[in-house]
């Protein structure tokens, strides 16, 4: 699995595979701090992208509590907005993302800790990309 914590702005690069590559922290303006687990899967993305997914939805979940006051469940599925490659969305200008547009992938949250929303801290959730 793929680690990541994030938000809205870029703090550490974490290094190391203990288990899986961890990847980035970002400083969230929620009351939580997401840290992410990108299930491995046969058929299923290779490590370096499972890595880059960690954070991008990371963020997004990060987003989803912000704006729209959502607390991710086991069962729960999304999508976010990625390049694959290169820039995040949302280092895109208007003009690079109206040049090499993302594509939308979905997601589907296997297990969250803690299971219900605390108030603030720490939250680890662990997810899968349905391929």
């Amino acid at each position: 699995m793929t680690s990541a914590s994030v938000g809205f702005v870029w703090i550490a690069m974490l290094g190391g595979y203990p288990r899986a590559p961890r990847v980035g922290t970002l400083v969230v303006m929620s009351a939580y701090a997401y840290t992410v687990d990108v299930a491995a899967e046969d058929g299923g993305p290779e490590p370096g992208l499972r890595e880059r997914f960690a954070t991008v939805i990371a963020y997004r979940l990060g987003q989803l509590e912000d704006q729209k006051g959502v607390y991710p469940k086991a069962g729960d599925a999304f999508d976010f907005m990625d390049a694959f490659e290169g820039k995040f969305v949302w280092e895109m200008t208007d003009a690079e993302f109206e040049a090499t547009p993302p594509t939308l992938v979905d997601f589907e949250v296997v297990a969250v800790d803690p299971v219900e929303p605390a108030g603030s801290g720490p939250v680890a959730v662990t997810v899968r990309i349905p391929f």
